[in-house]
């Protein structure tokens, strides 16, 4: 746990990777997790606090789900100001949020696939960040593990290999990871010399969910599991300020790359 108390916020809650890193965080941190509707929010927060390993936590954390469209500023806005009633630090934040995987030949893709890609990459990833970097900023040196070791404020975005490596059929999906990419690598530079590490995790697989059950059936541990990703998180945010990594990917090891 950190002293004091801080918050992590995790912004596109759903089952799968953004869920495991409610999880992981929960072991550290209160929680204020964003989704677009309570319908989301509330069946996974339950999940998460009634899960055996939460629930031995002691003290456990406080665990708030608050409504958000985090592409839009109002919206963002007024999260932003329940986060701060909360009257805790925030040290960590994530950017998880898709418009979905998007495969279609470009003169068949629909230009409503294309905006969505953007509004959910780069400008939503924009609107996100120019609402949680002051409450980083905030945070900078005022925050410490319970070994008295500061934590550095970290802001962590959910990328694709997409972001780097658009194939054919892909415009929609890879402009919007890469505006989101291109965004990162701006903030990381611009922030790290003010105390706040911005990091970009890209996805390189399928990750295992109810709804992907049978894909890849027979290949053993051919997806990711969202509890794994969030060790990797984990991990760039508890990295010492000497050796801050900007961008890594994850994949299973029969994936092709």
């Amino acid at each position: 746990m950190t002293t004091p108390r801080a918050l992590a916020i995790v912004a596109g809650l759903g089952p799968g990777i953004s869920y495991g890193l409610a999880h992981k965080f929960a072991q550290a941190y209160d929680l204020v997790l964003l989704a677009r509707s309570a319908s989301t929010l509330d069946p996974l927060i339950s999940k998460l606090e009634s899960d055996p390993a939460i629930k031995s936590l002691k003290p456990g954390p406080k665990i708030v789900g608050i409504p958000t469209d985090v592409t839009s500023v109002e919206s963002m806005s007024a999260a932003v100001a329940k986060i701060r009633e909360l009257g805790k630090p925030v040290t960590l934040a994530v950017y998880n949020v898709s418009s979905g995987f998007n495969r279609s030949p470009f003169l068949e893709t629909d230009i409503k696939d294309i905006e969505n890609g953007f509004r959910s990459g780069g400008y939503g990833g924009a609107v996100f960040s120019k609402a949680v970097l002051p409450l980083l900023l905030n945070a900078v040196g005022k925050v410490t593990w319970e070994s008295g070791e500061r934590v550095n404020p970290t802001l962590i975005y959910t990328g694709a290999t997409a972001s780097y490596k658009a194939n054919p059929g892909m415009s929609a999906f890879a402009m919007g990871k890469w505006s989101l990419r291109a965004l990162s690598q701006s903030l990381a530079r611009e922030f790290a010399p003010q105390g706040v590490h911005v990091a970009t995790v890209n996805i390189d697989a399928i990750v295992e969910l109810e709804r992907t059950k049978g894909m890849l059936a027979g290949v053993e541990d051919g997806k990711l599991k969202p509890a794994e990703v969030a060790e990797t998180y984990w991990g760039l945010h508890t990295q010492g300020r000497t050796s801050w990594t900007w961008e890594v990917d994850v994949r299973p090891w029969v994936e092709k790359w």
